[in-house]
């Protein structure tokens, strides 16, 4: 009883930390970003070196590569000079290539039992954690703007409780998990469920909500972002199995890390932003 209202407190604290930074201001959006950035890149670089003794100096520079990744999305799309300061727009590129060439050289000192595995997971933290939260600030800059951006977390979490609701009550039953061998709760029953909460959260939206796309477009964005937010989870599911831990952190009580929070996030801010690039 006592872990449900912590993880509901720290669930609803969460909700409405999103909410607020999607509509009160660029700053407190990029500070949402920011500590996705740097949490995730550290649980990431601590579930990927887990067997061996941490570094601090890649770890540390691991974090530098996530926060270029930002600063180079951010310096491209806003226009805002509250933000960030004027900057050459090839300059924006300098802090990335500042990590890419010291991140290597720093290899070559650092004594591990397989240097090309550590290389390849700090470049895997820029793809698979930075460049997902980046992009983030292209669709509140350019592509939907804050609104629409708002509107993918709440189909996020819709998918997530039409999941948790409709598997508990019938997937139990269910004959045929939806990926046994990674998660093997998922129900079929479940992954439809979230789908259908996640389509009529977009239609609803689309109806009552300004800056949304066209109906058509909504519930193809509401297909997308379910499937993929089970994609989403799924993946950082198979990251947690391979190293044999529960949770990728303990940044909320009672919910595990930031990764464990944004997981679906990391799949569905890259497919929704190349839908949108399709389709405006």
């Amino acid at each position: 009883m006592k872990n449900l209202i912590q993880r509901t407190i720290f669930g609803a604290v969460y909700i409405a930390t999103i909410i607020a930074a999607l509509i009160l201001s660029e700053w407190v959006f990029l500070a949402v970003c920011v500590v996705f950035n740097v949490f995730g890149t550290m649980e990431f670089y601590n579930l990927s070196n887990g067997r061996e003794n941490v570094k601090m100096l890649p770890k540390a520079l691991d974090v530098f590569g996530g926060l270029s990744m930002l600063w180079l999305a951010v310096s491209l799309t806003s226009t805002s000079e509250s933000v960030l300061p004027v900057v050459d727009k090839s300059a924006a590129f300098l802090p990335l290539m500042i990590y890419m060439i010291s991140r290597i050289v720093v290899q070559l000192y650092t004594k591990e039992h397989n240097p090309l595995n550590n290389l390849a997971y700090s470049f895997m933290s820029l793809l698979y954690v930075a460049l997902p939260v980046a992009l983030m600030s292209v669709i509140y800059y350019g592509y939907g703007g804050a609104s629409l951006l708002l509107a993918v977390f709440i189909m996020i979490w819709c998918n997530d409780t039409g999941a948790y609701v409709i598997g508990s009550k019938f997937g139990q039953h269910g004959r045929y998990r939806l990926f046994p061998r990674i998660s093997p709760k998922k129900s079929w029953e479940g992954f439809i469920g979230g789908i259908f909460f996640s389509v009529v959260a977009a239609v609803l939206m689309n109806l009552f909500m300004d800056n949304m796309l066209s109906m058509p477009l909504m519930i193809g964005l509401g297909f997308l972002v379910s499937i993929f937010a089970t994609w989403g989870d799924l993946a950082e599911s198979l990251i947690k199995r391979t190293v044999g831990v529960k949770d990728s952190g303990k940044f909320m009580p009672g919910h595990g890390g930031i990764l464990d929070r944004i997981d679906s996030l990391l799949l569905v801010v890259p497919v929704m932003l190349c839908y949108l690039m399709i389709c405006l």
